[in-house]
């Protein structure tokens, strides 16, 4: 800054000083006049509305009475601003004020000309710049201009910070400054992914985007970004689109200033609703009402070489799909505006460069009134308004809003011009009178209707156009807006608590819960089997759809270093995702999670021996000390009920493993009521420091959603004709030794002897491979005779390890389910029949009969004659049509059954 400007600066400071003393001075008069004033207006209107209510001419009571009330609205502002802009305080605390300033092209630069000036009567402003040169000539006289490494060597220097982020790349060093040095955050535009997309995609700051899409919304977004490849194109652009990637910037900010109320829906809607219950102030978009008088509009027609006569239609701003440009030339080329030469539609802005805009040239070229029509390009800031002075009615059309408040839309009101919108994101909150307000989601007919309209009515047009100039007038005002920031940043700069106190209540409120979802064994090796299948597909329901305000983190048991804890189960799950090779993994590893208050931990998965380590050294009774809740899924009690099918000792893992959950869970969550009541029944003989709260949940039943292994061998499409040629009986479950495997090749032996000709269709590999054979009760024996069985690929089909997309083949093509499994906590198989409406055979178990009901033909018996037995009954009834229909069993999908999941834990 030279001497000169730095004189000048300081002889404006003195002078402003004088002034404020002046103005305090006479404040306290000047305010109890206009008081004594209004009150007498008040008075003297109220008299004539009172006369108004009598009188026998409704239409002019009505104006009048409108009228009036106008008046008293714009009196009762002018009481608000006397009252707090007429007198600043005398001291100002100095601000950093960062963000992009002219002459970048950004909207965010010109709005910062118009707040600088009226915010510098409450605070001594430095502007803090990444930026070349600054052309802004009050700026230049007035702010110190600072860049960012003198920032960084004396932020602690300011009192204040204010930070105005926007969604281009003007901002991006806004985001490593704002992480050193916290500040109030105005928020220009919700959605912060196209400029974190571009620094992490032209290497400006590595992952960046990828960390703000993990940290934000999880893995669903990492998902969609790096779908199908590392660099694909359609992944990287439905991803900027759907996620705004702005939590860190919300957590890191010490308050945050909207425009909108629409900005906090957004917030309360990816993040739920205590993100912007407090720290959130809505400012309206700062905007000075123009001039309207008639030789104002005469003047900018003549500049603009535009006829007095003609009737002018204006789209303001960039075109893009999202402002749906089209649908405006749409709608005027079906209006009669389209037939009278002196009606002029313009859209204002810069073409889009694309398709989009090429398209949008073709047919203004081929509608043969291209001469009413033009596509004006980019302007500077005076040629904009002059446009904007010119029109008769303006069009602002959306159909994407991410959060930001359209300046254009303002401009248009500002100017005193009857303004067509349609009721998407922020101009939905716009006030009804003020503006023609379209559907979101509006027809041509509906626009045509607007257009016909107020070309037509010149009344109808006034009545918008003023109630919008005055909407400006009286909430958009420069001065009452810098008094509103004043009063938000002071808020958020409370001195009465310290800064490392307000940091830790802001990192609490905006924080996200943590749900942890224990897969420890999917994690090291998903053996595939049921209860694998239960954990993947709530895992995926849940990561599909987190609820909001919760971060869903799949998590694993690790003793690596030699402790145990919980580490993130980021590799297991990118892989699960489809996601194993993308090389964001180096950048984010499994590290140790961090558990914070209110987290709820669950464990779908099935990991005994880890999960009594874990509770030995004393992990979950830390956790329910700091407020964390406890959740285990059980699927069974089979171990300790039927200990003769299952290795010798399993029962007494399973009983350690049932005691130290039910000890130190606040919840234990069983996949059947039978499974509750077998656990009540249980506990009651086993005592237990505190007993944990029980609930029930049934699973689903739709394997596609169950992350379902892939691929058909050579002769799947033989076996399934094969299958289907002949009644086909199929069971599934791994081959162990309740599945009574024994049993049912003894009743359909039976059955082949007697001449039935049917098949015994198995699915299912061979259970507790790694134990010795003596160990494995009577797997060796079952193994054994399927092998050699001499029906083996004839009559009798054994599918070992296919593939989910197989087994879903299966079940279509066979002829009824057999469940003669002896013990089962669920039984996934019936209702994974049941959604293909495949009949089931099924033992009598209490667990079959609650999931089935009566929808499904059950038997007795443990030999192979009740097997054959049961089969020849069936057949019976399926031939007259009798047999139980399975179509009727209730079932769910995994997506709802993570519904109710939720709200169990929640």
């Amino acid at each position: 800054m030279t001497f000169l400007k730095r004189c000048a600066r300081l002889l404006h400071n003195l002078l402003h000083i004088n002034q404020l003393e002046y103005r305090v001075a006479r404040h306290e008069e000047q305010l109890q006049q206009l008081i004594a004033h209004t009150h007498h207006v008040i008075n003297d209107h109220q008299q004539q509305i009172n006369v108004l209510q009598t009188s026998a001419l409704p239409t002019l009571e009505q104006n009048l009475k409108q009228e009036i009330l106008l008046q008293l609205e714009t009196l009762k502002q002018r009481i608000a601003q006397q009252n707090t802009v007429i007198a600043p305080p005398l001291y100002r605390p100095k601000l950093a004020y960062i963000s992009p300033l002219l002459p970048e092209r950004s909207g965010i630069s010109s709005y910062s000309s118009k707040l600088l000036p009226v915010l510098a009567r409450y605070y001594d402003i430095e502007v803090i710049v990444a930026q070349g040169t600054v052309a802004d000539d009050w700026i230049q006289t007035f702010c110190p201009v600072r860049d960012i490494t003198w920032f960084e060597q004396h932020a602690s220097s300011y009192a204040r910070i204010l930070y105005n982020f926007g969604n281009s790349p003007y901002h991006s060093h806004m985001f490593a400054l704002l992480q050193q040095h916290p500040g109030v955050v105005v928020l220009h535009d919700f959605y912060l992914s196209s400029v974190l997309a571009h620094d992490e995609n032209q290497g400006i700051t590595p992952w960046i985007w990828s960390d703000a899409l993990y940290h934000s919304h999880g893995y669903a977004a990492l998902q969609a970004r790096y779908s199908n490849s590392n660099n694909d194109e359609q992944g990287i652009a439905l991803a900027r689109e759907c996620y705004p990637s702005n939590l860190a910037v919300l957590q890191q900010a010490r308050g945050i200033i909207v425009h909108s109320e629409y900005s906090k829906r957004l917030a309360q809607q990816w993040y739920g609703p205590a993100i912007s219950s407090n720290d959130w102030f809505v400012i309206p978009h700062l905007k000075k009402t123009a001039d309207i008088s008639p030789e104002h509009r005469l003047a900018a027609r003549k500049q603009l070489g535009i006829n007095e006569q003609d009737f002018v239609v204006c789209s303001m701003g960039f075109i893009d799909p999202s402002k749906s440009n089209h649908r405006l030339l749409e709608a005027w080329l079906a209006s009669r505006l389209a037939n009278d030469p002196t009606c002029k539609l313009l859209f204002v802005g810069m073409n889009h460069p694309g398709k989009y805009g090429q398209q949008l040239l073709k047919e203004i070229a081929g509608s043969k009134i291209g001469n009413q029509i033009q596509i004006i390009g980019w302007t500077d800031l005076p040629t904009f308004q002059l446009y904007v002075a010119a029109a008769d009615i303006a069009v602002q059309l959306r159909s994407l809003s991410r959060g930001e408040t359209s300046g254009a839309v303002l401009d248009c009101m500002s100017h005193g011009l009857s303004t067509i919108v349609n009721a998407n994101g922020s101009m939905a909150d716009l006030p009804k009178d003020a503006t023609w307000m379209l559907p979101e989601l509006f027809s041509t007919d509906e626009l045509v209707l607007a257009l016909e309209t107020l070309w037509q009515d010149e009344q109808r047009r006034h009545q918008i156009a003023s109630a919008g100039y005055q909407f400006i007038r009286t909430q958009h005002q420069p001065n009452y807006c810098a008094t509103r920031y004043q009063e938000a940043i002071e808020a958020f700069y409370q001195p009465t608590i310290e800064t490392s106190q307000r940091s830790t209540q802001l990192n609490q409120q905006h924080r996200l819960r943590q749900l942890l979802v224990d897969i420890s064994n999917i994690a090291r090796n998903d053996l595939k089997t049921g209860i694998e299948r239960v954990a993947r597909a709530q895992l995926l329901a849940l990561i599909a759809n987190p609820p909001k305000g919760w971060r869903v983190e799949p998590v694993y048991l690790s003793d690596e270093g030699g402790g145990w804890h919980y580490r993130y189960a980021r590799a297991a799950t990118c892989a699960l995702l489809g996601m194993a090779s993308i090389p964001w993994l180096t950048h984010q590893p499994d590290n140790e999670i961090a558990i914070q208050a209110n987290d709820v931990f669950y464990a779908p998965d099935f990991h005994p021996s880890g999960v009594i380590a874990a509770a030995q050294a004393g992990i979950y009774a830390q956790w329910r000390a700091m407020g964390v809740s406890i959740n285990f899924l059980i699927h069974d009690l089979l171990p300790v009920l039927k200990p003769e099918f299952f290795p010798e000792g399993s029962q007494v893992i399973h009983a350690k493993w049932l005691q130290t959950i039910t000890d130190c869970a606040s919840r234990c969550i069983c996949i059947s009521h039978a499974v509750a009541d077998e656990l009540r029944t249980w506990l009651k003989t086993h005592e237990s420091a505190s007993l944990p709260h029980i609930a029930v949940l049934h699973h689903g039943a739709d394997i596609a959603a169950s992350a379902p292994s892939q691929g058909l061998p050579d002769n799947a499409e033989a076996v399934l004709q094969a299958i289907q040629t002949q009644p086909s009986f199929l069971m599934v479950g791994t081959i162990e030794p309740r599945k009574a495997y024994l049993q049912t090749l003894a009743g359909f032996e039976a059955l082949w002897r007697d001449g039935h000709d049917i098949k015994l269709v198995i699915v299912g590999h061979e259970g507790w491979m790694p134990l010795p054979d003596e160990q494995r009760r009577t797997i060796p024996e079952t193994v054994a005779k399927l092998r050699n069985h001499p029906e083996l690929g004839k009559r009798l089909l054994w599918l070992e390890g296919i593939s989910d997309e197989y087994l879903q083949k299966i079940y279509q093509a066979s002829s009824c389910l057999l469940a003669a499994s002896e013990g089962e906590g669920f039984g996934l198989p019936l209702i994974e029949a049941a959604r293909y409406q495949l009949p089931i055979i099924a033992r009598d178990l209490p667990v079959f009969r609650e999931v089935a009901q009566s929808h499904a033909y059950y038997f007795h018996g443990d030999n192979g004659d009740a097997i054959k037995e049961a089969v020849i009954a069936w057949l019976a009834l399926h031939a007259n049509g009798t047999a139980p229909s399975s179509a009727a069993i209730q079932w769910q999908t995994w997506a709802e059954n993570s519904e109710q999941l939720l709200a169990i834990l929640a």
